[in-house]
């Protein structure tokens, strides 16, 4: 799209980490890609909190993502980039937060449901707010909510997936 020359992550400025992550989101955004909430939970329980995540190819495919799925996409584009990414889920929602530098001194949190109508600026702003929300008033860290990187995230999975096979 013009927006950057090339991707080198955090071989650029906090700056330069900033266009490569928004010529990816204009690229999925001219892709066409849209906010879908798929309501549906794959369980049973009342107090158990889950919602059907499409896999990549069917995301991409389909154009479509709700926050898990855009999060994870957007998480694994921007890994395979070399950037350090989080998802972080709260009650009933999942977002994004990037280092913009390779010591982590500079987060921004970014709100992938917001993909297809507003502008990377605007998720931006939205994200941080989320992120201001659910951080400890101490701190500043998001305590007591899921926050872990791509790779920490397919460990719980693959642990999931094998209690859910036994209990088969």
């Amino acid at each position: 799209l013009g927006i950057v020359s090339s991707f080198a992550g955090y071989q650029k400025d906090r700056k330069g980490v900033r266009y490569e992550i928004k010529a990816i989101w204009q690229a999925l955004k001219e892709r066409g890609f849209s906010y879908s909430n798929i309501t549906t939970t794959s369980s049973g329980e009342d107090d158990v909190y889950t919602q059907h995540v499409r896999l990549m190819g069917e995301a991409l495919k389909m154009s479509q993502a709700n926050c898990v799925d855009g999060s994870v996409l957007l998480a694994s584009i921007l890994r395979k980039l070399g950037l350090r990414v989080y998802l972080v889920g709260v009650p009933g929602h999942m977002f994004l937060a990037v280092d913009l530098d390779e010591e982590g001194e500079e987060t921004i949190g970014i709100e992938t449901t917001m993909l297809s109508d507003s502008t990377l600026a605007e998720a931006i702003k939205e994200g941080n707010g989320l992120a201001c929300k659910w951080a400890d008033r101490q701190d500043g860290k998001l305590r007591g909510y899921l926050q872990m990187t791509p790779k920490e995230y397919r460990k719980l999975l693959v642990k999931n997936t094998d209690v859910v096979e036994q209990k088969m």
